[in-house]
Order: structure tokens, then C-alpha cells, then sequence
């Protein structure tokens, strides 16, 4: 009995032992909130073996852990089986919170991750009954308070409202006000003298979360009549013409009777080819409504580009002479088709055929029914041009398909292609008269291109609630199983295990229908995923929901009743709804709209509860970050953790006897972690705080070993390393900079205070990154010199030169009868107002150096006589001109200055006692324009007045002081200058701040303006927030600068692009860069990168670009190869090379590059230093000129810790790699 006993006990332990080899997976929001529900969703994968079955039960303990919460639940879970943890999270103190999974019995492990940890604070919304008040009206608001699930929230925190007037002056506040099922309501009775102008009423919840909403107080008429126009809102050129009706009644219902003058035009400014021909008007009569004709011709059109046209109606009364006035956007198009890709890859591998897709809508978004009609997918290298004639016959090196529509309007085409030279293809379709560029594709190559099979499509066209959703998954290899989870509102929602294919049937593609719930509106995500030969495949999709409310109302009234009639509403909604009532004049909604609850801003406020995956201290595509969820598991995915260097030292031996030494490296600070020479880095299980390594050095001679660490963490830190032996010893210390992973991105907050008496100002500055960051310093400074952050940048700034060389041709341009000037060439950026504004701009020239005024008085007299006069004709009447003739006036002393600056003052944008201008086209930033103001109304008025203006320009301004370009740069400078020198020196002034709300971190920086420019303080690296406080009179700038740098993502196709301070752009990038490394020896780099000048906007399509630069950043431990330099300079359009940061980064500069052609240069580098998976190397393209048009992309290259390691360093498995 002893022997079976004995043997059932070692089946047991050899089924716990092979169990614990399968492979688990747990998944979890990557943020946790405080008072609100967190899912954990735990998956036991397919038993990997038939003792594996045996153990029918996998225990696991789940727990988050923190400051203020622990807790531990326990899940048992079947093999091929998902289950769901839940846990209840309270209020959660600051501080780090981790989730953890244990596997206690079958599968044995323990693995744990960071949280990132947000608040939950309640949605707010603000509804009054009007949005314009008379004096001694009385305002009527509520204030509804919202959970995550849009019902009433549970506030437990000390809730205030407060309503200010135009001039600041608190005119009523409530504190500790209670709820009503998540609403509050309260009135305000105006005065009879009330301040007119923007009044706001304010919500805040324990002085933290705030919500604000704007009405208006001023004297009024209500209308008595509404207009409206009705007309299709996509047109086609080819339908020749737009029809439009106008529809005039009294507000009581009945038609009105008069005659409307309706316009059309362009709504975009900088839209001008045949201009004249597009602007219309046209006058009709009406009774109730009336129809109106515009012709339109294809010819007055751009090739590439037609601009929104806006039909604008005034309808005059014929009994009143009362007038009304509406307007509508018609959306104008070269086509009257529209040609999308469907989810198509974007690489192929040659001679495998895959699924191409395509479908073609009508304007209006349906599908085209049409079964007859030849559909083309054409693919052409990259250096043809598209011809857009759909039936031009295709060259030789051209390949086109065909195909036709199904009844959802898609054509489906099976391809398969041949290796291409070029790598990659331009894909075109073609339907009818209408055709599409589609992107490209390129050849796959493994060394840059992600090897994920799988594909998700959400087969349902319009998904809404209560309607099943389809959904397909697309694989190149069988798909076994699937996990799918949804995450919706910053939580697991719904998660499934579902079998697909089985031993005889196998299938590479699964469908399944999903049926969503209201916590799923507006967006969800899903994250699908299986585990197959040791790999985790997983592809994550967003689903995107009608915008459709869980609760429903009815209201059923009369439609007419007399003066002073009681009228009866019937409601009818969900049992325990709170109803709340609006009931107001039609008129006033005619008047001004804005009052009311928007559907649209309810669902975007429910973005604050996404949840975002922590950083996870590597780069690649880490399983659920796009769906910002967490992945603890034992299989492999393509994620990679911070880079090997291999670490050189060499010691002498100046005795004459043989020496035994021991090598030391310290690591006392853990600021690196030592690794063993495996193709799988482990850590080595010695002490990490130091590293021995022992060498027998001969008589007189030296010798070397190598360490290899990997860095744990950025910036500056230092190499200890000693030598010791019996006979001897010494030690050396070596500094060595660490840098981040990813992209540098700087980022600036100024902000201009000018502080009155016994008048206490505060004001915040939030530090706003992405959730993927490395943050390399954080900084305040005030200053009280408003050029404060110039000095000490001037060289970075620019480069200005001062001559007089150019005066004298300026004045041979010069036309002597009427004292324009003429322009010598074809380029003309002055357009609009052309020639006054060359005038203005030349005149400034003159009129700037005050040394030459004598040599070129009769030149500047009769420009000045031209300026002067042209301002005040109508052709003149673009902002860029006027500006630039305000600034000669001003800069002359002439008297019509005051009538031309109290225009451009009426065209000026103000918010939150800010002043700026924008040009209406494109011969001037705004920059500029307020620039030129600035200058021009401190030569018109007292400087006080022009503080709006400083306050907007200094808070434009990058860490350096300047702006986004040169002339920008320039402009503002002067214009600051010239109110600096206005206004002098500040007073000293004491201003206080905290961070992150905490009084504790409380600390004064000093203004004096005897003493040094600027007064800085550095802050901690997780300081979002700096509250300042200032209650002495004088002025201060303050400045909240940082620099950090962003981790590239998952997909390396989506980049998001910034400009020159680090502000980000969401546009599509303006070139496509394809890098392909080349197989090369170890220590050498090649790497030939395809670029193509790809501009956004149909309008940009025919423009080259400027001068464009492309900086290619090598790996780490490379070097670019300046031998090489001469095969890039022998291409045409290359004009430089250089090197910068210790050769590092190779700069390529090119001249203007031509939209869709493709070039391609071949960049070269050498090994400096060992270093084993280096991460992602980046490549950067932009236009020096318009530094928004840029692109982002990166390249790896295989490195593995056998490559690197020598002789002994090197462990078994480096020894079984190198012998197969």
C-alpha cells in the first residue's frame, strides 16, 4: 500500500510540475479609480499536455495592493476558460498601487505590474433657462452632477457654485449646496442696472473639479421671425448647379411675406482662384418660402482642392422692414464618388494571395447599388504619377485588377504579387469617372515590419445599442481559440473564451456577434488574443457606438392653446427618472442658443474615464496598450526591455611578476542591472550591488574583460570600477549619460501678470503629457523683464544681419508716379492686397534705418503718400495689409493712423483678456499679424492699452523665447521690445507656489529687476499642476518649462508629429519614409531610406515643398560614416550632409521636393561601442520652412548579447548558438 501511495504522490507532483509550464494569462485596466468598480479578467489557455489535464482545478490569487487598499480575491479557473475578478475600489490615497496574480495551485507563478491611479470625480453639467438676459431678468439654472453610468453621482465633497459678471466681481456664491438625485437648482434676479457683457457660473467640487458656464446679459429685442434654408449639403461639380430653399415664418407659425437677398460663396478666405465666378447673389421674393438657383462650373474649381460654399439669406419683412438672417455649408466635390479602403494590410509577401478591398459610396455615405460597372485596384511604383482618367490604359510596370460592387457597394479583389524593387506600391481605385489613392504596400521584410497575423473588422456598418455588432477576426494561420475583451469606460465590461478550430476543421478567420450595452456607448475597445507555439498574438480595434441614451422620455402637449391657458404636459419615462423641465420662448432660442444640455457633450465628458496602460520600461507592441489594459502572462509577444551595453575595461600591469586581479563594478545606487550573455536576458542572481570578475594579468603586459549592464535608469550617473590584487590596487570612475527612449519633446507655459494694489492674483500652470513619457526636467521661472527668457537664447534664436546693400536696389523698384513698389520675379507671397502690402513691407525697411533716412527721404515721403492712401481702398482690405500699412503710419507719425488701427481693433479675436489677430490667408501667421498690431497701436495709444496683445504673444512663445520660425521669431521680438522699452522695469514682486495642491510644497521666488533676468526653481519629475500666487504691485512673468520624452508606440505607421517647441500636431504626416536595413557584418550599418513628399490637403498636391531636412538618428553604440557622405551628395536633390551629437545623428538637407516622388538615399554607419538590443532609432523629415509638415518614423536593427560577448563572457546558450 506504501508503494502506491508513494507512486500516486509523484504522479501528483510530475502533474503539478508539467502544469505549471501552461500558460496563463490576467488582464486589467491599466488605471484604477478611487470609488468606482476595477475587473480583472483571468484566462487558463489549452493544456499543453495530457497529465496537464489531469489538474482540474487552477487556483489564483488576484490582488491590488497600495497605500490605502488591499485586497486579495481568489478565482479558480478551468483549463480553455476565462473568468472575472471584480473588485470594489474605494477612495484611494496617493501613492503606488500594483496588480498582482499568483498561481497557488496547478499553474504555479507570481507576476505583478504598476497601475497608473486616477480620481472619479463626477461629470458636470450646467443648463440655464436662457442664454441672454435683459436687466431684472431672473436666471434660472441647474446643475447636474453624473457617474461614469450617466446617473446621478454620489458627491461626498463640499460642492460650491458661484456666478461672476463681466468684470470679475463675485456677484453670488453657494456653498455646501445639496443634491437631488445628482441635480441642483438655483436662480439669480438680475439688477436693474446690471454690468453688461459674458457673465459665468461656476461649479466647483472641494475647490478641485470645476465645470463653467458662459451667458450673456445685455438689452435686447427678440425676434418675431424665424429663417431657415434648406438645401443638399454634398454636391458635385458636375451637377452644374445648387438649389436651395428659403423658408421665412413668424414665430407663431404663420408664413411671413418679404423678400430674401441670398448669397453664396466660399466660407474659406484663402480660397481664391476665379473667385468672382463662385461669389453669387441673387434676390427673390417669398411667402413662407422661396427657391433659388446658383449655376456652378466645374472650370472655376482647382484641380485638387474645392472649398465648403456658404448660402447666406437676410430676409426683409414687406410689412416691418424687420430682417432675419441664416446661413448653411454646401460641401462641394470633384466627384460624385468616393472610394475607401476597407481594413487593408499594409505589407505583402510575394506569391502569397491575400483580400483587397474597397468600397464606393454616394456623397451622402450609402453604398453604390451597381453589379455591371468594372471596378480597378491598380498598384504602380512609386515613382509613377496616378492618372486620374479612369479609362487611360496602364503602362508596363503598372498592374491592375478587376472586380465588381457586391450589395454593400464593396469590390473585393484576390491578389498576389511578384517581389517588387521599389519595396513598396502605390494603390489606386478606379470606378465610373471617379478614382481614389488608396495608401501604398510594401514587400514585407521582417527587420522593420511587424510579423502580427492577426486582423479585426466590425462588419456592422453603423452599430447601435441593443443591435447585435459583427465582428471578424483575420489570421494567415489557423486560428485555435480567441479571448476577447471589452474595455469600456475605464473598465472590463464583457470577456469571452471561444473554441474556433477543432482537429478536423480549422479555420482562419472567426465571426461572432457582440450585443452592446449602454456602458459600451460611445466607444469601446477590444482586445483579442490566443496564445499559439509560445507566442501571444493579439489585435485591438475601437468600436465606435450612436450616441443613444439608456433612458427615454416622452412628452405629449397641446399643440396650440389660448393667452393665459394652463397647458397640461403628459410625461412618460422610466420608472424612478428625475424629470426636469425647460420651458422657454421660442424668440429667445432664435435670438442666441447655447443654454441647454448637448447630447454630444455628455458622451465626450465620459473620456475622462479611458484608461491608459502604464509604462512598461521598453518599447514594441505591449499586448492591450491600445486598449489601455494590462497583460500579465507567460507567453512570449514582441515587447523589449532596455538595452545591453557591454562595458570594456583593460589593466595594466607594471610589475614584474604575474598578478591574479579582481575586477570590481559598483553598483551601490542599483542605477543598472548586470546580465548574463544568454540569448534571453536573466538577471544574474549575484548581489546587484556589485559585480566581481577575476583575471590573471602577465609581467608587464595588460588585459581585459567586459561587463555587461543594462541601465535602469535615465540621465546622468557614474561608472565605479576597481582593480585589486594582493601586491596592488587602483580604481577609476567614469561618468556615462543615459537618454531615454523616444521622441524629446519640449514644452512652455508663460504667462504675463500685471498685479494692481491690494488686488491678489493666483494662477495655475498644468504640465500636460502623454501617458507614455520619460520626464527629463520640470522648471518655473518668473521674471520680471518681459524679455526675460530671451537672453542667454539670442544665438539659438537667430542669425541677423544689418546693411544697407538692399536699400538702394529697393529704391530703383520703386515706381516714381504713384510710390508703389514693383516685384522683380514670378513668387508673390503678399497676396491678397499685393501691392500695398509690398509697399508697407519695403517702407518698413527704409523707415528701420534711421541713419540712411536723409539718402532716401523723396523714396519714403511718396511711399509713405501711396500707403496712407491705399489703406483705405477696398481691395487693400485683407488683414495682412493693413497691418503692415498701420506699422508704416504708425513708424511715420502720420495722422491716419487712428482710423486704420480702430478697424483692425474691430477685427480683433479676444478671450480671457487676451487680444490677437488672424490673417484671413496665407501671406502672414498670426504671429505676424499680432505682431504688427502690437507695434502699431503702442504708436497709437498708451502701452497699458496693449496688454491684451503682450499677454497673448508671451504666450505663444517657446522655452527659448522665440517662435515657431525665423520671421515669427523676429516680428514678436521687436514688437515686445518696443512695449518693454514703453513700459521699463518691473517693481520687486514676491510670487508664491505650490504644487499638486499640496500647501506643504510651498516656496517664494523673488522678481528684481536690479538683480539677475530670470529667477528659476527646478520641481519634481511628477509635478503636474503649479498654483501661483502674487498680492504685490508690479508685473511678472512666469514661465513653467519642461522637456520629456515620448516612448514610441504599438503601431510605428502612426506617428504623432510635433513642431519645433514640442506642440503636437494630430495632422497626417507629410511624408512617407520607409527605411529598409540592409544585411550587413555586425559592426557595420547600411541603410537606404525611401522617402516621398506626401503634403495633407488636396490643395497642397501640386506645391513642392521647401528646403527639407532629414535627420537619421543611428542606433545605440553607432556612428554615422562620414566616408559616405559622398554617395548621398551625388544625388540630385541632396544639397548636405553633416553629423551632430558626437556623430550620432547624420543630417541630410535637400532642396524642394516634389510631391509623390520618391527618393531614396543610402545612409551608412559603423560600430562604436558594443551594445546588444538597441531600441527603435528614429527618423525625422521636415520642411525647414513650414516646420508642421513633418513625419516620424523608426528602424531596428539585431543585436543579440552573443554578438557582443567575447571568449569566457559568453554563456552555454551563446556556446549552442555559435556551434549550430
Amino acid at each position: 500500500m506504501s508503494r502506491s501511495l508513494v507512486f500516486v504522490l509523484c504522479l501528483l507532483q510530475l502533474a503539478l510540475l508539467i502544469a505549471a509550464n501552461d500558460y496563463y494569462s490576467v488582464v486589467g485596466p491599466g488605471t484604477i479609480r478611487s470609488n468606482s468598480k476595477y475587473n480583472v479578467a483571468v484566462t487558463m489557455h489549452k493544456a499543453r499536455s495530457i497529465l496537464a489535464k489531469l489538474v482540474r482545478q487552477n487556483l489564483i490569487d488576484v490582488s491590488i495592493s497600495g497605500p490605502s487598499f488591499n485586497e486579495t480575491k481568489r478565482v479558480e479557473v478551468g483549463h480553455d476558460s476565462t473568468e472575472i475578478v471584480e473588485f470594489d475600489v474605494p477612495t484611494l490615497a496617493k501613492g503606488e498601487y500594483n496588480l498582482t496574480a499568483v498561481g497557488v495551485e496547478g499553474v504555479i507563478f507570481r507576476n505583478s505590474t504598476t497601475l497608473n491611479v486616477a480620481d472619479n470625480n463626477p461629470l458636470i453639467f450646467i443648463q440655464t433657462d436662457k442664454a441672454i438676459y435683459k436687466p431684472g431678468d431672473r436666471v434660472q439654472y441647474r446643475v447636474l452632477f453624473l457617474n461614469e453610468s450617466t446617473r446621478p453621482a454620489v458627491v461626498d465633497e463640499p460642492i460650491t457654485v458661484t456666478i461672476i459678471d463681466q468684470g470679475g466681481n463675485r456677484v453670488k456664491q453657494v456653498a455646501n449646496i445639496t443634491l437631488t438625485k445628482g441635480v441642483y437648482a438655483g436662480q439669480l434676479s438680475l439688477t436693474a442696472e446690471p454690468m453688461y457683457g459674458k457673465w459665468v457660473i461656476k461649479v466647483t467640487v472641494a475647490g478641485a473639479a470645476t465645470e463653467t458656464k458662459f451667458f450673456e446679459v445685455a438689452k435686447y429685442v427678440l425676434p418675431k421671425f424665424e429663417v431657415k434654408i434648406e438645401a443638399m449639403r454634398d454636391i458635385a461639380v458636375q451637377d452644374g448647379v445648387i438649389r436651395a430653399i428659403v423658408r421665412a415664418q413668424h414665430t407663431h407659425g404663420q408664413p411671413l411675406k418679404g423678400t430674401a437677398n441670398v448669397s453664396i460663396s466660399p466660407s474659406y478666405n484663402s480660397f481664391r482662384p476665379s473667385e468672382s465666378a463662385i461669389n453669387q447673389q441673387k434676390t427673390i421674393e417669398i411667402v413662407g418660402k422661396g427657391e433659388v438657383e446658383f449655376v456652378i462650373d466645374a472650370k472655376d474649381f482647382s484641380g485638387h482642392y474645392t472649398p465648403p460654399l456658404m448660402i447666406f439669406a437676410e430676409v426683409t419683412e414687406t410689412l416691418t422692414g424687420n430682417k432675419q438672417n441664416a446661413s448653411v455649408i454646401i460641401n462641394v466635390h470633384l466627384q460624385r464618388l468616393n472610394l475607401e479602403a476597407i481594413n487593408n494590410k499594409a505589407t505583402y509577401r510575394p506569391g502569397q494571395p491575400f483580400i483587397y478591398e474597397f468600397v464606393v459610396k454616394n456623397l451622402d455615405g450609402s453604398p453604390v447599388q451597381d453589379n455591371v460597372t468594372i471596378a480597378k485596384l491598380i498598384f504602380e511604383p512609386p515613382n509613377k504619377f496616378f492618372n486620374e482618367d479612369a479609362t487611360a490604359q496602364p503602362d508596363k510596370d503598372t498592374l491592375q485588377f478587376e472586380a465588381t460592387l457586391n450589395k454593400h457597394g464593396i469590390a473585393r479583389f484576390n491578389i498576389s504579387l511578384a517581389a517588387n524593387e521599389d519595396r513598396f506600391f502605390s494603390v489606386k481605385a478606379a470606378f465610373a469617372n471617379s478614382s481614389a489613392y488608396l495608401g501604398s504596400i510594401a514587400n514585407f521584410r521582417p527587420d522593420i515590419d511587424s510579423d502580427e497575423p492577426l486582423l479585426i473588422q466590425v462588419k456592422t456598418e453603423k452599430p447601435k445599442l441593443e443591435e447585435d455588432v459583427e465582428i471578424e477576426v483575420k489570421s494567415d494561420e489557423n486560428i485555435p481559440y480567441i479571448v476577447y475583451t471589452i474595455v469600456a469606460r475605464g473598465n472590463i465590461v464583457k470577456t469571452e473564451h471561444v473554441r474556433v478550430s477543432r482537429i478536423l476543421t480549422k479555420h482562419k478567420s472567426y465571426t461572432f456577434k457582440l450585443t452592446p450595452t449602454f456602458a459600451m456607448v460611445p466607444q469601446a475597445s477590444i482586445y483579442v488574443f490566443y496564445i499559439l507555439n509560445d507566442d501571444l498574438h493579439f489585435v485591438e480595434e475601437t468600436i465606435h457606438f450612436e450616441k443613444q441614451l439608456e433612458n427615454s422620455i416622452k412628452i405629449t402637449a397641446p399643440i396650440e392653446v389660448e393667452p393665459n391657458q394652463e397647458v397640461k404636459l403628459q410625461i412618460k419615462t422610466e420608472a424612478d427618472s428625475f424629470v426636469g423641465l425647460l420651458a422657454v420662448d421660442q424668440s429667445v432660442l432664435l435670438l442666441k442658443a447655447g443654454n441647454d444640455l448637448a447630447r454630444d457633450s455628455i458622451f465626450n465628458g465620459l473620456d475622462k474615464y479611458k484608461t491608459t496602460t502604464p509604462w512598461q520600461q521598453g518599447y514594441g507592441r505591449y499586448p492591450g496598450q491600445a486598449s489601455g489594459l494590462v497583460t500579465l502572462t507567460n507567453a512570449h509577444y514582441p515587447y523589449n526591455s532596455g538595452e545591453v551595453v557591454s562595458v570594456p575595461v583593460t589593466v595594466y600591469n607594471y610589475l614584474d611578476k604575474d598578478c591574479e586581479v579582481s575586477i570590481v563594478l559598483d553598483n551601490e545606487y542599483k542605477e543598472f542591472e548586470f546580465v548574463e550573455a544568454t540569448n534571453h536576458v536573466t538577471k544574474r542572481q549575484a548581489d546587484q550591488g556589485r559585480y566581481v570578475r577575476n583575471i590573471s594579468i602577465p609581467a608587464n603586459s595588460g588585459n581585459s574583460v567586459s561587463f555587461m549592464i543594462r541601465p535602469i535608469s535615465a540621465g546622468a550617473s557614474t561608472l565605479n570600477i576597481g582593480a585589486l590584487s594582493p601586491a596592488a590596487g587602483d580604481s577609476i570612475s567614469r561618468p556615462i549619460r543615459v537618454q531615454p527612449t523616444g521622441e524629446l519633446h519640449r514644452e512652455n507655459r508663460e504667462v504675463l501678470l500685471i498685479l494692481e494694489e491690494s488686488v491678489e492674483v493666483s494662477q495655475e500652470l498644468w504640465i500636460e503629457v502623454p501617458g507614455q513619457t520619460t520626464m527629463d526636467y520640470i522648471e518655473i521661472c518668473v521674471m520680471g523683464d518681459i524679455l526675460g527668457p530671451v537672453f542667454g537664447n539670442l544665438r539659438r534664436l537667430l542669425d541677423y544681419d544689418h546693411n544697407a546693400c538692399g536699400l538702394n536696389f529697393l529704391r530703383e523698384q520703386q515706381v516714381d508716379y504713384h510710390g508703389s513698389f514693383q516685384e522683380d520675379g514670378k513668387n508673390n507671397d503678399f497676396s491678397p492686397g499685393s501691392h500695398l502690402a509690398l509697399a508697407s513691407f519695403v517702407l518698413l525697411a527704409f523707415l528701420e534705418n534711421e541713419e540712411f533716412y536723409s539718402e532716401f527721404q523723396q523714396t519714403i515721403e511718396n511711399g509713405v503718400r501711396y500707403v496712407a492712401t491705399g489703406a483705405y481702398d477696398d481691395q487693400y482690405d485683407d488683414l495682412h495689409s493693413q497691418m503692415l500699412a498701420a506699422n508704416v503710419l504708425g513708424r511715420a507719425g502720420h495722422s491716419e493712423l487712428g482710423q486704420i488701427m480702430e478697424k483692425l481693433l474691430a477685427r480683433a479675436r479676444k478671450s480671457d483678456e487676451q487680444m490677437w489677430w488672424v490673417p484671413e490667408g496665407s501671406g502672414s501667421t498670426a504671429i505676424q499679424c499680432t505682431a504688427y498690431g502690437l507695434m502699431a497701436l503702442l504708436d497709437y495709444k498708451h502701452a497699458q492699452e496693449s496688454l491684451p496683445i503682450v499677454k497673448w504673444l508671451v504666450g505663444q512663445r517657446n522655452s527659448f523665447g522665440g517662435y515657431d520660425n525665423s520671421l515669427d521669431t523676429v516680428l514678436a521680438l521687436q514688437a515686445l521690445t518696443k512695449f518693454a522699452i514703453k513700459t521699463g522695469a518691473s517693481d520687486n514682486t514676491v510670487i508664491e507656489y505650490t504644487t499638486d495642491g499640496n500647501l506643504e510644497s510651498k516656496a517664494t521666488l523673488i522678481v528684481n529687476p536690479d538683480g539677475d533676468a530670470r529667477q528659476c526653481q527646478s520641481l519634481e519629475s511628477n509635478t503636474r499642476v503649479v498654483q501661483f500666487y502674487a498680492a504685490q504691485k508690479g508685473m511678472a512673468i512666469l514661465q513653467l518649462h519642461y522637456q520629456y520624452y515620448a516612448h514610441p508606440f504599438n503601431n510605428k505607421k502612426k506617428r504623432q508629429a510635433t513642431n519645433s517647441t514640442g506642440h503636437h500636431y494630430e495632422k497626417k504626416p507629410s511624408f512617407k519614409i520607409t527605411p529598409n536595413v540592409k544585411d550587413t557584418p555586425a559592426h557595420l550599418l547600411e541603410l537606404e531610406i525611401c522617402a516621398e513628399y506626401a503634403p495633407p490637403g488636396c490643395s497642397n498636391q501640386t506645391k513642392n515643398s521647401f528646403m527639407v531636412v532629414m535627420e537619421v538618428s543611428m542606433p545605440s553604440g553607432f556612428v554615422g560614416e562620414v566616408d559616405s557622405f559622398d554617395k548621398m551628395l551625388a544625388l540630385r536633390d541632396v544639397n548636405h550632409v553633416e553629423t551632430k551629437e558626437k556623430g550620432t545623428k547624420v543630417v541630410i538637407y535637400f532642396g524642394p521636393l516634389k510631391p509623390g516622388v520618391v527618393l531614396c538615399v543610402p545612409v551608412e554607419g559603423a560600430r562604436a561601442h558594443l551594445v546588444a538590443e538597441p531600441k527603435p532609432a528614429r527618423i525625422l523629415m521636415y520642411d525647414y520652412y513650414q516646420t508642421e509638415h513633418r513625419a516620424t518614423e523608426y528602424y531596428e536593427i539585431s543585436t543579440s548579447f552573443c554578438d557582443i560577448c567575447e571568449g569566457a563572457e559568453c554563456g552555454s546558450d551563446c556556446d549552442k548558438k555559435q556551434s549550430t
